[in-house]
């Protein structure tokens, strides 16, 4: 009974410790990876779903039918309110979390596995699983591969393989998975018969990736099997995971046999999951040890389970030091770029729901930190039309009277949707809308309003890279300005004073245009607006 009672009070203790220093996740929003999914889940049929789980051709554009179909039955019920989301996947997360103790158990006491469990639960590295519902793939992948795992060790080989499936379907790091199994058999009984359909399996699976990466046009998805990727990759998994494997075996040394035998079993069991994440340097996401470290968990429950309670204090308080930083720097960053998002969709919700029929845009402009992807998403599911066909604004290929779906953003206020039309009023090297700016290249040309007694034309611009600028109304030079300034600035120019009402044709000359930072464009000045004053 003593022991029961132990085991709840550390699984109530985990829980509510995790959710009070967690709590900030509700104040998060959607990423552009979580609007994007609830606007093509919601399309599809049900049939897509159950197709592609029963497929055994491998999916080139990684259409997961476990995570998808949760995106679809959470837009159902709860749309764009996000709390009920985060709930759901902090609850998987507890509950992989447990699933971490009781495979712990199979060779650790309680101590042992309750450590793995709060080494896997409280991990930096995997703060995004718990705060990012566009992570329920990760989350779900483990849930299936940890029961999976589980269920082979009592003896449940079908269920195991079932869930194998299932982890696999989820997220294709589940790959590997035979090669964990391949741990315990060559340790155990060696029933080889039970084992060789995991490894059908992968070898089907792992086989079509390798050929269809072969094909593939260079991408932050390909694989590069080469000592340059893989030691950067390794030096990146190594930091963010802490340095687990070299940390653990230094203390190989006070370890019993079976402690020591968990603990390599554990290290191996997290490397070999990570097999294709070694080889992919242009996606590397601390997240994506969320699998492995269920392994690498357990390892640390072996490693620390049998020191002495002073140094397991002085241990889980110096981890939940390190993590408690973590923590406060990552929820800094998470709710600014969660704030942003929020003021984007919910203004968008509330322009667009009024516009009927509208069945084709053109969209300037998007919170920064979200990628296209997700304004697409944002605006489609705002709109309620999710067949919207939707394009980027190009000043070379929009049409005249053509919606433009426009976000702005002025520094110090809440940012806001409006849907305008193109009248023409713009030429020349223009660039789409930045929020609160346009940036144009060497030439562009626009039409400004004036009226009686303007004498004047002034420049708002928010950059300058450009060393001189040229100004030409209705064909005539107003002047030139040579900028010694590149930053935010006002820049006049005198014109004779108007008599009459009228629009103005403004030429814009400005050079040179340069690159900035990783942007391709050639860029001359970031133009806030062009007034006519008195």
């Amino acid at each position: 009974m003593r022991f029961r009672l132990s085991q709840a009070a550390t699984i109530a203790g985990l829980v509510v410790v995790f959710l009070v220093a967690n709590r900030g996740a509700y104040q998060g929003y959607f990423s552009d990876d979580d609007l994007d999914n609830l606007a093509n889940t919601m399309l599809a049929g049900f049939d897509i779903f159950w197709r592609g789980f029963g497929s055994f051709v491998y999916d080139p554009f990684n259409f997961r039918p476990p995570g998808h179909l949760v995106y679809r039955w959470m837009g159902q019920a709860w749309g764009l309110h996000f709390a009920p989301y985060v709930m759901l996947i902090q609850f998987v997360h507890l509950l992989n979390g447990l699933l971490v103790y009781r495979v712990a158990r199979f060779s650790l006491e309680h101590r042992g596995a309750a450590i793995a469990a709060i080494f896997f639960a409280f991990h930096p590295a995997l703060l995004a699983a718990h705060w990012k519902p566009m992570y329920i793939f990760d989350l779900l992948c483990g849930l299936a591969l940890m029961s999976a795992y589980y269920c082979y060790r009592r003896g449940w080989w079908i269920g195991s393989f079932v869930l194998f499936w299932c982890a696999y379907k989820s997220k294709e790091i589940a790959i590997l998975f035979p090669l964990v199994l391949l741990l315990d058999e060559w340790r155990g009984e060696r029933r080889w018969l039970r084992w060789w359909p995991f490894v059908a399996i992968s070898l089907l699976f792992s086989g079509q990736a390798l050929i269809a990466n072969s094909g593939r046009p260079a991408s932050p998805y390909t694989l590069h099997f080469n000592t340059a990727a893989l030691g950067e990759c390794l030096r990146f998994y190594l930091r963010a995971s802490w340095g687990l494997p070299w940390f653990f075996l230094a203390g190989w040394a006070w370890l019993k046999s079976e402690e020591r035998r968990w603990m390599t079993g554990g290290i191996l069991a997290a490397t070999m999951l990570m097999g294709p994440l070694l080889f992919l340097p242009g996606r590397l996401f601390a997240v994506y040890l969320y699998v492995p470290l269920m392994f690498g968990s357990v390892a640390a429950g072996a490693a620390l389970g049998r020191c002495s309670a002073p140094i397991l204090v002085v241990a889980l308080l110096s981890y939940a030091g390190f993590g408690l930083r973590e923590l406060r720097a990552f929820r800094r960053a998470e709710l600014t770029q969660a704030q942003t998002t929020r003021e984007f969709v919910e203004s968008a919700c509330a322009v667009l729901k009024g516009q009927k029929g509208l069945n084709k845009a053109t969209y300037e402009g998007g919170p920064a930190g979200l990628n296209t992807w997700g304004v697409e998403g944002a605006i489609r599911l705002c709109s309620g039309n999710l067949w919207l066909v939707l394009q980027q604004w190009d000043l070379k290929k929009i049409s005249a009277e053509e919606p433009v779906i426009r976000w702005t953003k002025m520094p110090g206020l809440r940012g806001v949707v409006e849907v305008t039309s193109f009248d023409g009023e713009l030429s020349g090297d223009w660039f789409a809308w930045d929020g609160s700016f346009r940036w144009m290249g060497e030439k562009a040309g626009a039409k400004v309003k004036a009226v009686p007694g303007d004498r004047r034309l002034v420049l708002d611009l928010a950059a300058a890279p450009a060393e001189e600028i040229e100004l030409v109304v209705n064909g005539t030079t107003l002047g030139n300005r040579h900028l010694i300034e590149h930053g935010e600035q006002m820049v006049n120019f005198e014109m004779s004073t108007r008599q009459k009402e009228e629009t103005l044709v403004v030429e814009l000359l400005a050079k040179p245009a340069r690159r900035i930072g990783s942007d391709p464009r050639e860029l001359a000045l970031a133009v806030r607006s062009i007034k006519a004053t008195p």
